[in-house]
């Protein structure tokens, strides 16, 4: 009867435990590991979305961005709800400027096939994580970034109530399943 509920470790289990050599990191030193998560919160405007796009970039390409390192070059899948094609061109192109990145590098064939974009307008709640689950299951990405998250809950993400269901009924489980962050 308690099989389904969680994960039961011994004493042991814990503190045999090797997080180094596990294979679950996917970020800097443990600071996000598969099944994990990390929210990016700021003011409406600031620039959270080049901010992230900077950082999945980077991080697809297996480098280094501001400090946090990937284990390798990541897949990443990227939900967007407010910026429209012309907008996600404008950043990504401006990123890659900056990063000094030509089109014909070889950084782009490692773009190409480890960074996606989703323009999702049309869930949230519920059936938004039953739409990224099936997401998940086609791309197959480690790292999956919901920008903005606000666009996807379809609550007041104020209330407890409302996170708890979302992020941790919801989202978790499919986090944990597949092993994406």
């Amino acid at each position: 009867e308690v099989e389904d509920i969680g994960r039961t470790s011994s004493f042991r289990d814990v503190f045999d435990y090797a997080p180094d050599t596990d294979g679950k990191t996917l970020l800097g030193d443990r600071w996000l590991r598969r099944g994990g998560s990390c929210l990016l919160i700021g003011p409406s405007g600031i620039g959270k979305s080049s901010l992230v796009l900077q950082m999945v970039i980077a991080w697809a390409l297996g480098r280094p961005a501001f400090g946090i390192t990937p284990d390798h070059p990541l897949r990443v899948l990227v939900v967007q709800a407010e910026n429209d094609q012309a907008d996600m061109h404008e950043m990504v192109a401006g990123v890659c400027q900056g990063m000094e990145l030509s089109f014909s590098s070889s950084a782009h064939a490692t773009l190409q096939s480890n960074l996606t974009f989703n323009h999702n307008v049309s869930h949230t709640g519920y059936p938004f994580t039953q739409a990224l689950g099936k997401l998940i299951a086609a791309h197959k990405p480690e790292l999956v970034v919901m920008d903005p998250l606000l666009s996807f809950i379809g609550a007041d993400i104020s209330r407890q109530e409302v996170c708890s269901e979302v992020l941790r009924n919801w989202l978790n489980p499919i986090a944990d399943k597949t092993g994406v962050a």
